[in-house]
């Protein structure tokens, strides 16, 4: 026997790191020891390693063994499975060996369910109406959420497309100096939130014959009508006829 022959085990350890997006544990086995080169040789609990432990690689005087689990639909495994213990074992061309185990306890990595999504309410109208004001027909509408975007049109115009037609606040159209040909149609209010998402109600209005009045509007089963005339000083009387 070589006198000068002798091999140690000097350390045995741990870490744990990602790896293409992998969670893995990596053993690691330090040894030294003549005549050169070592061989290594890992076992778990006292068995072989499994198979899905990826097989040690070695250098002079260290060998590396490596397990990266893939489970579940995202692939990242959970490798507090790999608790237990690993037994390393150096040998040389003698041959001699020596071993040294270490026993490992990895806690058992913590889930989270994610948050439940806040449902955000589609746009509702909640009404639809118009008054004589001031010589003028103004329109209203108002929608649920309080911040969906609210736009009016009446056959199409929109608030400051023409000089009639004016918006008064959020949700509000006011139409002056009204053209029975012009003003006859569907007056319609759109609310519509960031993700497109809208809703959207009409009113008709009219010029009508049946009725004493210059025009009829009318919402869902209920009619109203709007007589024009002017005054001494010219300017334009609405009255609503109910």
């Amino acid at each position: 026997t070589n006198p000068l022959s002798f091999i140690r085990v000097t350390n045995v350890r741990t870490r744990s790191f990602r790896k293409l997006g992998q969670n893995c544990l990596e053993v690691t086995c330090v040894a030294e020891g003549s005549p050169e080169p070592l061989t290594y040789r890992f076992r778990y609990n006292n068995q072989p390693v499994p198979n899905n432990f990826q097989y040690p690689t070695m250098t002079l005087n260290r060998a590396v063994l490596t397990y990266c689990p893939r489970n579940g639909a995202s692939g990242v495994g959970d490798y507090s499975s790999a608790s237990g213990e690993y037994t390393c074992t150096a040998s040389n061309s003698l041959p001699r060996s020596a071993s040294r185990t270490l026993s490992v306890q990895i806690r058992p990595q913590p889930t989270f369910s994610p948050l439940p999504r806040p449902v955000i309410q589609a746009p509702v109208i909640t009404s639809f109406t118009h008054q004589a004001q001031s010589g003028c027909l103004l329109f209203s509408c108002s929608a649920t959420p309080r911040d969906a975007d609210i736009s009016i049109s009446l056959n199409g115009r929109t608030a400051d497309s023409e000089a009639a037609y004016t918006s008064v606040g959020k949700g509000q159209m006011k139409v002056c100096d009204i053209d029975l040909n012009r003003d006859s149609g569907i007056g319609i209010c759109t609310a519509r939130d960031g993700s497109g998402r809208e809703d959207s109600r009409s009113l008709a209005i009219s010029s009508s014959d049946s009725v004493v009045a210059d025009l009829l509007l009318r919402e869902g089963s209920t009619e109203y009508g709007i007589h024009l005339s002017k005054n001494s000083q010219g300017c334009m009387i609405i009255d609503c006829i109910t």
